[in-house]
C-alpha cells in the first residue's frame, strides 16, 4: 500500500470519527432540550409520556425551523429524537425513584 492510499484511508476514517462524534453532540443536544422542556412542561400535568411527546415534537420544529433539514434528514432527527425521548424518560424515572426515596 503506498502512501497516497494510507493518507486517503487516514482521511476516511478521520471523516467517519468526525461524523460519530456529530451525532453524539446531536443526541445530547436533543436529550437536554427535551428534558428541559419536558421538565417545563411536567408542571401542573402528570401525564408524562403525552409531555414527553409534546416536547420532543417541540424540539423537532425547533431544529426544523432553525436548520431546514432534507426530507432525509428530517427522517433521522425524528428518529434520534425518539431514542432521547425513551433516555429522557428513563432518566426522569430515574428521578423520581430518587426524591421518593430522599422525601
Amino acid at each position: 500500500m503506498n502512501i497516497q492510499n494510507l493518507m486517503k484511508h487516514a482521511a476516511q476514517h478521520a471523516e467517519r470519527q468526525r461524523q460519530a462524534q456529530e451525532s453524539s453532540k446531536v443526541m445530547e443536544t436533543f436529550r437536554m432540550m427535551i428534558m428541559t422542556t419536558t421538565i417545563n412542561d411536567l408542571v401542573n400535568q402528570d401525564a408524562l409520556d403525552k409531555t414527553l411527546q409534546k416536547s420532543a415534537d417541540k424540539t423537532l420544529q425547533m431544529f426544523k425551523s432553525d436548520c431546514k433539514p432534507s426530507d432525509g434528514e428530517m427522517e433521522q432527527l425524528e428518529a434520534i429524537a425518539n431514542l432521547a425521548k425513551v433516555e429522557v424518560k428513563r432518566i426522569l424515572s430515574e428521578s423520581a425513584k430518587i426524591m421518593r426515596v430522599k422525601s
